[in-house]
């Protein structure tokens, strides 16, 4: 059976780089440290999103520093599990000025 999570979150959340570090992998860091700041918080929300629905979809009891969540060259989110690429979950980031939207699905047919 198939499961999704979903998360909404304010992107104003995500204004210090001391929050951030307590969900972001040092990879999420360096990509963050390099966006504008308005990016910046968009970027974040977006990762803690991501992790948020995760946990809805799976239930998994990972640490949000075991999940890493990067970008394609065709700017498509995917999710590495402690290193891993796991395939079995789709993802979709959706940013507003004020605002950040991640669904997580877990496809177990695969």
């Amino acid at each position: 059976m198939n499961k999704v999570g979903i998360d909404i979150t304010y992107n104003e959340r995500f204004k210090k780089r001391k929050t951030v570090g307590k969900f972001l992998t040092v990879k999420e860091l360096e990509i963050y440290d390099n966006q504008t700041n308005r990016n910046k918080k968009q970027f974040a929300a977006g990762r803690f999103a991501v992790k948020e629905a995760l946990y809805k979809a799976t239930n998994w009891k990972l640490n949000f520093k075991e999940v890493e969540v990067l970008n394609n060259n065709s700017g498509e989110p995917y999710i590495l599990i402690k290193g891993e690429l796991d395939k079995r979950i789709a993802i979709s980031i959706s940013h507003e000025k004020r605002i950040t939207v991640a669904v997580a699905i877990l496809i177990n047919n695969i």
